[in-house]
């Protein structure tokens, strides 16, 4: 029964009770309960009203982007590629010596060629691609798009997500690795990928004769 038919329902049990000589009691029953049904009456009129606003507007923004047309992307700056900053590569984490891990500087940029920020998720895999077949993934890992919010930082000539990983899977043989990011855009579903070498300082390697130096990928970016 809706809350309408139950409402008119009581008010005839009220008009009946008054008439036939109901206790008071049952009659205050009877407009508490009517009074319940005015308010779930007013509630779901309510509701129903925000709906239709909301259908209204959402149906407006329809209209509105169907007009644009497909080519509505291209007046919105989106990543057009990504790039390793130049100092990727090997990092002591610890700060007692050799390289732990390595430190990736993702930065994305669009079709002018300019640096921005974009939120997406990130997946990074280090190669020791000189080392034997089956030893040569070094570390993998992930970052969800508020995870790698939290990596962001920007200062003089320099906007990038930071990105530091230890080692996971083993340690590398040789001082150079192979870096791989793989982004994927949340404004516009685009996966994109990019790759660079890096240099790192081996554990239990002669660490002056590493000297650190850019990686391959970007050499252009700071």
């Amino acid at each position: 029964m809706t809350p309408q038919r139950l409402s008119a329902v009581l008010v005839g049990v009220i008009v009946a009770g008054a008439l036939t000589g109901c206790e008071p009691s049952e009659l205050e029953v009877a407009r508490t309960e009517l009074r319940k049904a005015q308010d779930r009456v007013h509630e779901l009129e309510d509701t129903n009203r925000l709906l239709a606003e909301s259908l209204a507007e959402r149906d407006a923004q329809v209209q509105t982007l169907s007009g644009l047309g497909e080519k509505h992307l291209d007046t919105i700056v989106t990543v057009d590629r990504i790039g390793l900053g130049k100092w990727s590569g090997g990092v002591d984490i610890d700060g007692k010596g050799p390289d732990d891990g390595v430190k990736i500087y993702l930065k994305m940029f669009d079709k002018d060629g300019v640096p921005i920020r974009a939120a997406g998720s990130a997946k990074v895999q280090v190669y020791d691609l000189a080392a034997d077949p089956d030893d040569t993934l070094l570390l993998e890992q992930e970052w969800d798009v508020d995870q790698l919010a939290k990596t962001w930082s920007s200062g003089f000539m320099s906007y990038q997500y930071s990105l530091e990983i230890p080692w996971q899977k083993g340690l590398p043989k040789h001082p150079e690795v192979t870096m791989r990011v793989t982004f994927v855009d949340y404004l516009t579903g685009k996966t994109l990928t990019t790759q660079g070498i890096g240099k790192v300082r081996l554990i239990g390697g002669d660490e002056s004769a590493e000297e650190l130096t850019p990686a391959a990928d970007d050499k252009s970016d700071s």
